[in-house]
């Protein structure tokens, strides 16, 4: 799955933190000295060995975590009040626990949770108070993986409804349905699967958001297989890009020659930018412009798509890579999530790093598979034992095999397997046996 793929990153002009773990590693812990040292985590005992196989997926949600092994087996932890771990139970859980085998693609909300199995079918679990699970059910919740539908290739859980597309890449969509995000001409909540669109390549839904007071709805983005960008949901502050502020109920086309789509999110689902990519590696953007996050010079809001850059082959909340691997970043920068040595928003794209290839909202991975890490720090989410932001991005970790991270904590396997996690986990999120936060590395045992 493209989700999974992981993406190296070569960094330039990056000044080393005075705070970087040594190699003076004990069994749960990194010991740091003040000195510019990066750990050979090669030197690591090996805990989880299959993790570092082949890739690894960790859906992250704000009070529970889900992870997905190389061979299949899915595991999960942390808060399970609506019983979206899928153990079983409604028990919270501070340690990973094994929930199904044979899985192949996850997605989770923060009360529903999906996996799709190698042979394509759809399971679902957790908070149904909508119809969300798909299941043509009305009951409050499931606490195990049930079946849904087969001959599905993807699907994603979005707060209260999910969608799908099967492998003749037709759109199903289910569940809460009152800005018209499922797409099927209502505002109707649906409790199974609806068809909504054909010749499907991809899909993405979010909460969209004003971020001067909070109001939001949802929605959803389609593109075909002739790269043509659809639109519907929620739409009261132009979040849909359609040059007007009414919500839409049926599939609107937005653009042609499509490439791929990206939302500007900071740790959250909170979503009030979006960003397309064109066939011709054009990048536009459109939404709320209050930091600047749009990138066209300006801080004026724009409900339609605006020319930003072009050369571009990825977008992340932060910035965008171009093809010949430059980083420019704009927007936010309150804590110095820009990199840019500064704490001042900036409206429009600035190269900051070359011989970049992935970008996340922690931190970036070089070539050499060193995890670099700059923005906010304020619980310790950086992991280097302190709560000071960084605008300058720090060299952290060595060896970087996968990186995943959201709400306020971050996961790391190494190139031997082992299984890293610091941030905040009040309710068990963090899978190291106990709620709390670390502000440094610690390991997480599966097995």
């Amino acid at each position: 799955m493209k989700k999974f793929l992981l993406f190296l990153i070569f960094l330039t002009g990056c000044r080393p933190s005075n705070l970087i773990p040594s190699l003076q590693i004990q069994e749960e812990s990194i010991e740091y000295i003040q000195e510019p040292v990066i750990p050979n985590i090669e030197l690591l005992d090996t805990i989880n060995e299959g993790l570092a196989s082949g890739p690894v997926f960790i859906e992250i949600r704000f009070l529970r975590t889900m992870l997905l092994e190389p061979n299949g087996d899915l595991w999960a932890w942390g808060d399970n009040i609506s019983g979206a771990l899928g153990d079983g139970s409604l028990i919270d859980r501070f340690s990973p626990v094994k929930i199904m085998e044979n899985v192949y693609h996850i997605s989770a909300s923060n009360s529903h949770s999906i996996a799709i199995t190698k042979d394509n079918r759809l399971y679902t679990w957790g908070t149904n108070r909508v119809g969300q699970l798909g299941i043509g059910l009305d009951i409050a919740r499931v606490n195990e993986p049930i079946f849904v539908m087969d001959n599905i290739r993807h699907a994603l859980a979005i707060d209260e409804f999910t969608v799908a597309i099967t492998n003749d890449d037709i759109l199903f969509a289910w569940g809460y349905n009152v800005h018209g995000q499922l797409g099927d001409g209502t505002t109707t909540n649906r409790n199974k699967p609806i068809k909504i669109l054909e010749n499907v390549r991809s899909v993405n839904a979010y909460r969209l958001t004003n971020p001067n007071n909070g109001n939001f709805g949802h929605g959803t983005f389609a593109i075909t297989n002739d790269n043509i960008l659809y639109a519907w949901g929620f739409n009261e502050y132009g979040h849909l890009g359609l040059s007007h502020y009414e919500n839409i109920y049926s599939p609107v086309i937005l653009k042609h020659n499509v490439l791929d789509f990206f939302p500007v999110q900071e740790d959250t689902v909170v979503t009030n930018v979006l960003r397309a990519l064109t066939t011709d590696y054009r990048l536009y953007s459109w939404g709320f412009n209050n930091f600047g996050q749009i990138g066209d010079g300006t801080n004026n809001n724009s409900n339609t798509p605006i020319f930003i850059m072009d050369n571009v082959r990825f977008a992340e909340g932060r910035g965008a890579i171009t093809r010949d691997n430059h980083l420019y970043t704009w927007g936010r920068n309150d804590f110095g999530q820009l990199g840019d040595g500064t704490f001042y928003h900036r409206n429009y794209p600035e190269k900051i790093m070359e011989n970049v290839v992935e970008l996340n909202n922690r931190g970036a991975i070089t070539e050499d598979k060193t995890f670099w890490v700059w923005g906010n720090n304020n619980i310790g989410q950086l992991g280097d034992t302190t709560t000071v932001n960084r605008n300058i991005p720090i060299p952290f970790m060595e060896n970087i095999h996968y990186i995943g991270t959201g709400f306020n904590r971050t996961f790391a396997v190494t190139k031997d397997g082992s299984l890293w996690v610091w941030g905040n986990g009040p309710l068990g999120q963090l899978g190291i046996g106990y709620a709390g936060f670390l502000d440094s590395p610690r390991k997480i045992y599966l097995r």
